[in-house]
Order: structure tokens, then sequence, then C-alpha cells
């Protein structure tokens, strides 16, 4: 038996030599296991004593045996309570969770090694061997299973969320002890406690605390680093981003206030142009983003209806303007059999064929850009979309085929050194196809030109053809088709189209003007590339005195004709188009985004939430033409209490950032209410922060979507389209469409000029001029207020409410068109962000000179605004500030607010204006002492 015990001392002294020479990060769990390791070391050595004392117990004084046993009893409780605290931290370390338990642990420890200081020991001798029994061998058994119970607790209650590696050397540590305590009850002349120990100190070590198991712990560490980097590069990228979403919004903001007005076909058609472009642009800005998302395995496809045609139509236009002044052909061949609405993420689809084609575009510089879409049934329900884009460009050698789908990846350096480019397309497109289950590869013959094509599944919705012709309708047979072309790229595309809906394409031998054969032969649709139109005046002249239909295709980039003898068809020509021309159905630039818009919903019972009293009367504004119901609340916690006492709001708008409650985890405590209609409330986020994780936070917290900041009437409508109950929607007809666009168009009427803002924006953002011109009596209002409390936060240290703070004020400046204010603003909320108070504090000063300086701009506005409110007697005002103070001793804070509010309707004094506007931040800050304070000084001024 002491040789078994000696072997074990050996074991746990190289286990210590190896572990106390190993350099290593003097942690918390590394002194515990240095501690453990001790401890058992000298365990060992006391348990090698008591064996060779209990098989010599009469030769050894019994004072020295019981001194020794208590003291191997002691080493070995601390053994027991050392491990447990070591698995404790195990956990803590992998969970970030602390576990109140230490305090419960340390007790129990005491109160054992009491016992086993005072209670009495025995020896038995056997035939089978010698051993100690008693209440003391009792006490450490019973030690024993409790500390086993402990860590089988932690274990299960923690499994979720330990590593594997740490899981099972906890389980390895349990099954170790049970099985040699189970041993030891039923043969207590075994005395192989000191194994045990053994065992479980060098399966810890072998699996957690060798070099081997340091250098993977060091790994790790450098992967959280890795971790932090890239997201500091994420961040970046979303700062970069935002700077250049600003002048793009502003593009495409300024476009749609320009749509509102009355403007000729080819004035809208160049706008429709802009606009679609500049959201292209948008969405490539997006995508760049996505790329960190990519890289993570964070990226997710949002899958809903969509029609494949108006993708095509968009694409047209994007690509037609990428391909510019070169001497390059667009053409589509589009399956006629593709459906009209499929179930997939067309914006991902979309992104993907922009980048082919881009590229495409780029690496040409004369002859054709091709885009064919095949249909492949897979069933009723679903089809396999067949998508190419092959060019007649420089090709891509052999050898660097392999490198085209690899991020910041561009061949043939040299040749393309003037070709502008990231080398993330093609890594975007690979990983977003690999993301929708397909396939995607390349052909390509240097000097010749290259095919990209790629393979998706997407679910049908209308199985009905997306471009048909119509039979019947008086129509006896088909048409014949002819034309003149001067690319052959052309004349192919429109002899295929012809042969697709069979139709008959006439060569120019094959038409007989003079009736030579005794009957005149021409064809029905005279087809003239925009190129070649001048010259062939005559000809065509001859032929529309005939009746042939002529048609100009024309590249919308570069031309834009007028005639009225001529139907206009717009490049590239495809299935849609031509179905079209055939059916005599105009070919309409419609809005599809404004037909969001034109609804009502008088039924529908709406709760915005911001603490920002601005932002509240902007989303109201905003949302006045749908004439719904809406409520508001100013705190997370309001929201809580108007929504458990109404029960009845088909949607929730919700401020992401507030003070003491945010956005996020109020909805956590709405989701968390027991009830299906807490559970299924539509909750959505208003938030700035729409490029960032905090997108995830938002769908992991319970909330159904988002609208950015600053808010858009249009994206509004989107989304209340999308969660209201379609029962409630009530669209409008044409007149009442008429009558508001005609107000629209009515509220860019007229505008005034105000130093330091841009009053479109701040229309835009608005909704309405009116609600434009309040707004800016508000902003006024709270320049002082704002300026002291922001000054105040940081003065005292207190970065979060100073961020909020500052985060407001970026909205509410971008809200009136302080567009230089509310940029300012952004810099110092990421600043805010990330805790840099040193800048904060350089850069502050500079920050509220700019927003004092409203003050002298605005103050009309804030004066014409307190002239409107209504007149108030004395007595009246007196009522009101008692009200106020009376429910302030009574802790009324419903009271207190909705007095207040009453209060701000009267026009008060001059001296209590200023007065009143603290009031508004006291009663918002619950801060009772201050409002007594300032409700006594408003009672003197009115008093007097």
């Amino acid at each position: 038996m002491i040789r078994m015990e000696v072997m074990c001392f050996l074991i746990l002294f190289f286990i210590a030599t190896m572990f106390f020479s190993a350099k290593r990060v003097k942690s918390k769990i590394h002194n515990t296991f240095s501690l453990l390791l001790v401890t058992a070391i000298i365990n060992i050595i006391l348990d090698i004593i008591t064996v060779y004392i209990v098989y010599n117990i009469d030769s050894v004084p019994i004072l020295y045996t019981n001194i020794i046993h208590r003291l191997f009893f002691i080493t070995m409780e601390i053994v027991f309570f050392l491990i447990y605290r070591y698995i404790i931290m195990l956990v803590e370390d992998e969970s970030h969770d602390h576990i109140k338990v230490s305090c419960f642990s340390t007790i129990i420890l005491a109160i054992f090694l009491i016992c086993l200081c005072i209670l009495p020991i025995y020896y038995a001798e056997t035939v089978n061997g010698c051993y100690s029994y008693g209440p003391s061998t009792d006490v450490l058994h019973f030690s024993c299973a409790i500390y086993i119970i402990m860590f089988a607790i932690t274990l299960i209650k923690h499994r979720k969320c330990i590593h594997f590696k740490k899981r099972f050397s906890i389980c390895i540590a349990l099954g170790i002890e049970l099985i040699v305590s189970f041993y030891q009850l039923a043969r207590p002349w075994s005395l192989i406690s000191g194994m045990g120990i053994t065992l479980i100190v060098f399966a810890l070590y072998m699996t957690l605390e060798s070099p081997d198991s340091l250098l993977i712990e060091q790994l790790r560490e450098e992967k959280v680093k890795v971790e932090k980097a890239t997201r500091a590069k994420s961040s970046f990228v979303s700062n970069m981003s935002h700077e250049i979403r600003t002048p793009m919004n502003a593009i495409v903001g300024m476009t749609d206030i320009l749509l509102r007005s009355e403007l000729t076909t080819q004035q809208k058609g160049y706008l429709y142009n802009i606009k679609n472009s500049g959201n292209a642009l948008l969405a490539i800005i997006n995508d760049i983003l996505d790329f960190s998302k990519i890289e993570s395995g964070k990226m997710e496809l949002v899958e809903d209806n969509y029609e494949p045609m108006s993708m095509l139509s968009d694409l047209g236009m994007i690509i037609l303007n990428r391909i510019g002044e070169k001497p390059i052909e667009l053409i589509f061949d589009i399956d006629k059999e593709l459906p009209r609405k499929l179930y997939g993420d067309v914006n991902r689809v979309r992104q993907i064929i922009i980048n082919l084609m881009n590229n495409a575009a780029k690496f040409t510089e004369e002859g054709y850009v091709q885009l064919t879409i095949r249909v492949k049934w897979l069933s009723e329900q679903e089809v396999e979309l067949f998508v190419s884009v092959k060019d007649s460009g420089q090709g891509i050698r052999e050898e660097d085929l392999v490198k085209l789908f690899g991020a910041f990846q561009q061949v043939d350096a040299k040749k393309n050194r003037n070709k502008e480019g990231t080398g993330l397309g093609l890594a975007i497109c690979s990983q977003l196809v690999d993301l929708m289950g397909g396939s995607i590869d390349v052909k390509s013959e240097y000097g010749t030109g290259s095919e990209f094509y790629f393979t998706i599944k997407q679910k049908v919705v209308e199985k009905r053809a997306a471009a048909e012709l119509k039979i019947g309708e008086g129509r006896k047979e088909l048409p014949a088709i002819s034309g003149l072309f001067q690319s052959r790229y052309i004349l192919e595309n429109v002899k295929q189209l012809a042969e697709e809906y069979g139709c008959t394409f006439m060569q120019e031998d094959d038409i007989d003007w003079k009736g030579e054969n005794g009957t005149s032969v021409y064809p029905d649709y005279f087809v003239v590339d925009e190129i070649i139109y001048e010259s062939c005046t005559e000809l065509l002249a001859k032929m529309q005195e005939k009746g042939v239909t002529i048609c100009i295709l024309q590249n919308p980039m570069r031309y834009n004709f007028h005639n009225v003898n001529a139907k206009v068809l717009n490049k590239p020509l495809y299935s849609l188009g031509f179905c079209r021309l055939l059916n005599h159905e105009e070919l309409i630039v419609e809005d599809t985004e404004k037909k969001q818009n034109y609804f009502t919903a008088p039924e529908a019972k709406i709760l915005i939430v911001d603490d920002n009293e601005m932002n509240l009367k902007v989303a109201v504004g905003l949302l006045e033409p749908l004439k719904m119901k809406i409520d508001t609340a100013e705190s997370g916690m309001r929201a809580i209490e108007m929504i458990q006492e109404k029960k009845h709001y088909h949607a929730v708008f919700m401020d992401h950032m507030m003070p003491v409650m945010d956005g996020v985890e109020t909805t956590r405590r709405i989701r968390s209410i027991l009830g299906e209609y807490y559970r299924n409330l539509p909750i959505i986020a208003l938030t700035a922060n729409v490029l960032t994780d905090a997108q995830e936070e938002f769908r992991e917290a319970g909330m159904n979507d988002f609208v950015a900041k600053p808010i858009e009437f249009q994206k509004m409508c989107e989304v209340l389209r999308k969660w209201l109950p379609e029962q409630l929607l009530q669209e409008l007809n044409s007149a009442e469409i008429a009558m508001r666009v005609q107000a629209e168009q009515d509220t860019q009427e007229d505008l005034p000029s105000i130093e330091g803002i841009d009053i479109a924006e701040g229309i835009k953002n608005s909704g309405s001029k009116e609600l434009f011109v309040s707004l800016l009596g508000d902003f006024y209002k709270l320049i002082d207020m704002k300026s002291s409390k922001m000054k105040k936060c940081l003065a005292d240290g207190l970065l979060r409410d100073y961020t909020i703070e500052v985060h407001a004020l970026k909205n509410t400046a971008r809200m009136i068109g302080a567009m230089k204010l509310s940029e300012w603003c952004y810099r110092l909320e990421q600043m805010g962000n990330v805790e840099n108070k040193e800048i904060l504090e350089e850069e502050t000063p500079g920050m509220l000179e700019l927003y004092q300086s409203y003050k002298a701009v605005l103050k009309p506005y804030g004066l014409a605004q307190e002239q409107e409110k209504r007149e108030a007697s004395i007595e009246e005002m007196v009522a009101l500030l008692t009200t106020i103070k009376e429910a302030t001793d009574n802790f009324d804070l419903d009271a207190v607010d909705d007095t207040s509010k009453e209060l701000e309707k009267c026009q008060l004094p001059q001296d209590c204006i200023p007065l009143m506007e603290e009031l508004r931040a006291y009663v918002a800050d619950v801060a009772m002492e201050d409002i007594l304070t300032t409700v006594d000084k408003m009672l003197q001024i009115v008093q007097k």
C-alpha cells in the first residue's frame, strides 16, 4: 500500500515540477490550481505516514497517531474544497457569470474542519487490512458526498455555456471521485483516497493545465485579439459607410422632392435614372459592409416575394450607366417562361448580377455584355435559375481562374492597373451564391471574352409567365418583325425574340415593297437602331405610308427620342418590352415605391416610444396622412405601462437609445410578459444604427423590424404595410392619390431661408413645412437646457448619459437640416461609445459653440411659437403650478407630467419661459427637488 502512495507522490511531484517551470499568466485559476497541487502533495505525504502508522499502531503513541490522522483528514478536506473552487472558476471563466456560492462553500469547509479537529477517530485491525473509522471519518465521507453533489449541480446548471474540453475535464474529476468514494466505502481497508486525488489532479493537469493546454489557451487569447481587430475594422467600415451614405441620402432625397413637382416625361425619366443609380450605390455600400459579416458567418438572407422583371428593369439602367460611352451593346436574353413572382432574397440576387455585369462592363472595351437567364422547373413550387453574364472583353488567363473568387484579388494587375475596384466583388458573389445553396463558376478564353454563371433555386409564388403575348383580341396571326441594326448583336437579339414568340422575322430581302410578286409584302413592325435612325428617314417614311409601325431602339442613357410617328423602345430589349410592344401596351415608368404610401388606416392603433419630444412630434406628423390612432410614450417604463393598460396596439415604434431603459431592454420586458398579445405584438426599432450589429441585437430582443433615423415617410409606410393586419389598410382611389401628391408638392413652395439650415432636408425629414417650422421653435427652446446637461454629464464623467444626449442632438439637428451640427455630434457619439473622454473634452466646447449659434437665427421661430399658445389668466397659471407642486409632494408622477404639458400650452411671462424649459427637463429626469424649486420660482414671477 505504501508503494502505491509513494508512486502517487512521485506523479504529483512530477506534475508540480512541469507546472511551476512553465511560463504562464498568474490568474486566479492558476493560483487555485497551484494551491491544489501543493495541498495534494502534502496530503499524499501525510497519507504515506498514516498508512505506516495504521499498520504499526502498537508502536506509535496514540497522540501522534491522532494528530497525523487529523492533519491528513484536514488536508483532504481542503483538497476537495480547492477542486470545487477550481471547477467553479472554470465555469465562471467560460460563462462570464459570477457564481455566488463562495460564501456557502467556505462555511461548509469551516464546519467540516472544526468537526475533523474535535470528533474522535478509531482504528480497526482486520484480516484484510487496517484502517481508521468513527465520527471523524464519517464527516470526511459526508463532506466528500456534499462536494460531489455540488460538482454535479454546477455541471448540470452551466453545461450549455461550458466549453466541451472543460466540461469533459469536470466529468472526469467527478467520475474518478465517485468511483474512489464508493470503492473506499465498500472496502474501507483499501486506503485508495490518495490515488483518487492523484488521478483527479493528473486529469485536470493533462486536459487544462499542461504546457500544450497553455499553448491552446494562448491561441485562444490571440483569437480574441483577432476578433477584436475584426470588430474594429467593421466599426471603421461602418463609420466610413455613414460618411458615404450621408451625401447619397441627400441625392436620393432631393430626387424624391423633385419627382413630386411638375415635370416633363423626359425630366422624370432622367430623375428615375438618378434615383435608381443612387439606390444601387447605397445597396453596394451596404454590401461592402456585409463582407465583414460574410467573413464571420453572420450573413443572413432576407427572403420575400419579388417580381424578377422589375429587378431586370433596374439592372438595365444601372449597367447602361456603367457602360457609358463605350461602344458596347447590352443584351438581355431572358427565358420567356420566367415566372411572374418568385420568393427569395431579391437584393442579394440583384447584387450578384450587378457585380458580375459591372465587371463585364469594366473589362470590355467594345462588343457586348450579355445577361442570360434560363429557368429549369424542379417542381410546381420551385425553379432553378441559371444566370449567365457573358462578354467580349479581354478574358482571363487559365492560371488566373483559381484566384478569381478570393477576397481582394485582381488578376492581370499590370494590364488592369487603371481599372478601379477593391477585388471584393467576386468573393462576395461566391459567398452569397453558396449561402443560397447554389454554385458559381467561370469560363474564359484570354483575349476573347469571359462567361460567369451561377445557379440558384427559388420558390415560385406566381407560376404565370412574366411576359406573354395576348392571343385573341382580334389578332388573326402573329405579326412579322424586321429591322435595321448597326450591331449584329442587336440583330441576333431581336431575331431570337421573334422566333421564341412564334413571330416571323423578315430579312431585308424578304420585303417586297413594289408588289412584284402580285402582293406587297412588308412587316408589321420595323425596329431601327438609334445609331442609324437619322440615316434612313426616307425609308422609314415609306414604311409608315404602308402602315408599318416604326420602333426606335434607344439607349436611354445617351438618347431620348420624341417621335409621334414611332414607338420608342429602351435598350436592352428583352421579353417584357417585346411583349408590351406587340400587345400595344405602353411601357410606363412607374414609381412602385410610392404606391406603398397610398393608403390610410383609420382603425389602426399605434404607439410611438421616444424620450425626445421633437422625435415624437416628427413621427406623429409624418404619419398624419395615414389617419391612424397614435399614442406616444416618452420612456420605456411608460410604454410598458400603456401596453399593459390598453392591450390594443397593432404596432409599436420603439426608439433604440433612451436613458434609464433603452428600447432593447424595454422590448425584452414586453416579450417576457405572459400572454400571446405581448409575444406577437409587432415592435419596430427606431434607430440610427442600421449598419452595425445592432440589428442582430434587435432581433435577439424580440424586435420585428427597424426604421432608420432620420425617419422617412416612405419607409414607415413600407413597414406598416408589412406588419399591420391587411383588413386595417384602406387603399386610396385616384382622386385621393392626386390630392396627396398635390399636398406633397405644395409643401415645397415658399420655403424660408435660414442660415446654417438645409431647408429641403429639414422639410423632407419633418414631412411638412408646418411641422418643420414648429420643430425649429422646439429646437430653439431646448438649446440652453441641452447644452447645460451635456456640459454637466461630461464634467461628472457620466459618459453614457453624455453619449445618449449627443446621440439625441445628432438626430434632432439632422431633423431640422442642421447638417454640420449633426455630423459633429455623430463624431462625438462615436467617441462617447468608446469612452474617449480626452477627445470629448477637446471637441465638445466647439460643438456647443456651434449649437448655441443657432439661438440667434431660430429665435423668431421660438417667439412665434410662444405667441401661438393660448392666453391664460394668472389664477389658471397659479392653479397649474400649485397642482404640479402638490403632485410632486405626493410622488404622483403621471399628474406632474400631465399638468406640465397643460402648462406648456399657456402663454407664460417672458421670465418664466427659460424656467419652463428647465421644468420640462426636471420632469423627464424625475428630479423631484429641482421640480419643487423651479415651480416656486415660477410662482413668484407669476404672482408679481
